[in-house]
């Protein structure tokens, strides 16, 4: 959920990693892992399940599984995107922006960003109010739009944290790592 999809169904505050067993190569995108970052169950409004990342017939990567959401009334979305030479120099890694979104229902209805796809593949469209069961099944990011709205991703390791919030409260956030090239 951005970035994304939000989180991994846990118990009780435990803090899961999904390493991707094979690189899945997309686009000029390739997804590392994705890890829950959300640490107050309580809070917790996004519960995915059977997460999984895979490649489709054109290539290009793929977040699939389902995922129940209560998001009535999603206030904000922040990204904080960390810029690193490589996933192997880790020592390299700086902060590079944090972009915050305050109409996340209009940033979902957007064209040609990164996320666009993502949001109208999912079944049914990820469309405000998120209420109900969404499958992920052929879920691409768009890796050009990301490109063309922020020039300089391609070829860094980047790691990303997306958390959605309704009022002050973080209601769900994950953690990804991916290449572009």
């Amino acid at each position: 959920m951005g970035f994304l999809r939000s989180v991994v169904s846990l118990s009780c505050c435990a803090l899961i990693i999904f390493l991707v067993p094979r690189r899945a190569d997309g686009t000029g995108c390739v997804l590392e892992a994705l890890e829950d970052c959300m640490t107050n169950e309580e809070d917790r409004r996004v519960d995915i399940r059977n997460l999984s990342i895979g490649v489709l017939d054109n290539g290009r990567w793929a977040i699939m599984g389902k995922a129940e959401m209560n998001l009535r009334n999603i206030s904000k979305v922040t990204v904080e995107l960390i810029k690193c030479a490589s996933k192997q120099e880790p020592e390299t890694c700086s902060y590079f922006t944090t972009v915050s979104y305050k109409n996340p229902c209009k940033m979902f209805e957007s064209k040609n960003e990164l996320w666009s796809s993502f949001v109208q593949s999912s079944e049914p469209p990820m469309l405000c109010p998120l209420k109900g069961l969404y499958s992920f099944e052929n879920s691409v990011m768009d890796a050009e739009a990301a490109n063309k709205k922020m020039p300089g991703l391609e070829g860094f390791y980047w790691k990303a944290k997306s958390v959605f919030s309704v009022g002050k409260k973080q209601v769900s956030c994950v953690r990804m790592e991916f290449l572009m090239e």
